[in-house]
């Protein structure tokens, strides 16, 4: 009797190394209460930079309720990308009833009207508007977020009101609106380009601090920087803020995300910073050696001098709640 034996292929699945990277980076490993913080990184596609991109990014002060998120930003690679599913037309700061006005005064709740419009003629979205403010210093001033259906091929406005913290810088101030699938942190993707208008935070005359020395990208890369104003967090000697970013190209959706630490330079650990503090660091000027080796070399250049003073000096008066 003649038997036919079948034999079944060995089928080998291997998993393809993903075409798609998203990489992030920050300028330092760690910062002081009130420091220039630079956000920057690259988007890869099989080796090679994309040009065409778009990231979405998010950053969460993981100590505030619910990891309250405090910067919503859309970055571009370069040249941004053909099509969009919706556009952002236009970003006003208003009163409630969505009546342009140019300044508010800081401590207060500002409101900002949005239009965005649907380029899908054929279908209705769900889009997450959010919106972040940046004061003349690059500083936190506030952020906020709302979803709601837009109609196909229709176009939508919504005013939004967000709280200006009190201790926000005057002068020009910026407010960002963007439009995503989904939070960043959930992989969510950007629908449209960012859109952004100038306004004026008004209050007592405040010089910003030094802004300090910024970049642009080039192609194939994505950059932002913030400060976070000294007095708006009185919790903690340390806050730890979470970058997320995102982005989807040619069907693929990567994602990264990278902890960035600041520190409230209170050297005698009393929950407050003040002459105390000073005299810490006075007491070793002149002082080199291993950069941060000691304490008092705030900026950890390997001397302490007068640089030092002026980390502490700035946060004089902050006081842990």
């Amino acid at each position: 009797m003649n038997v036919l034996l079948f034999i079944a292929p060995l089928i080998v699945t291997l998993n393809a190394t993903p075409l798609l990277e998203l990489t992030l980076f920050t300028d330092r490993t760690q910062y002081w209460l009130g420091d220039y913080a630079q956000v920057f990184g690259y988007l890869y596609y099989n080796g090679s930079k994309v040009t065409d991109g778009i990231v979405s990014l998010e950053i969460d002060e993981q100590a505030l309720p619910q990891n309250e998120t405090v910067i919503f930003r859309t970055f571009t690679t370069g040249t941004p990308p053909t099509t969009q599913s919706i556009t952002i037309l236009s970003v006003t700061l208003t009163n409630e009833i969505g009546t342009p006005r140019s300044s508010i005064k800081r401590g207060n709740n500002a409101y900002f009207t949005t239009t965005v419009k649907n380029n899908d003629i054929a279908n209705s979205i769900n889009i997450n508007l959010t919106l972040t403010a940046l004061d003349s210093a690059s500083g936190i001033a506030g952020s906020t977020m709302q979803g709601f259906d837009l109609a196909a091929n229709g176009t939508g406005t919504l005013t939004l009101p967000l709280y200006i913290q009190d201790k926000a810088a005057t002068g020009n101030a910026t407010i960002y609106a963007n439009a995503f699938t989904n939070l960043p942190r959930d992989k969510g993707k950007a629908l449209a380009l960012e859109k952004s208008a100038k306004f004026t935070i008004t209050d007592t005359v405040q010089t910003p601090p030094s802004s300090g020395i910024f970049i642009p990208p080039e192609p194939g890369e994505f950059a932002t920087a913030f400060k976070v104003p000294v007095f708006q967090f009185g919790k903690s000697t340390i806050y730890n803020f979470t970058v997320y970013t995102a982005s989807t190209y040619k069907g693929e959706t990567v994602t990264a995300k990278k902890l960035i630490r600041f520190r409230v330079p209170d050297l005698n650990l009393d929950n407050t910073v003040n002459v105390q503090d000073l005299i810490v660091v006075a007491g070793q000027i002149g002082w080199t050696g291993p950069p941060g080796s000691i304490a008092q070399d705030l900026n950890s250049d390997g001397k302490v001098n007068i640089l030092d003073l002026m980390i502490v000096a700035r946060v004089i008066g902050w006081t842990k709640t």
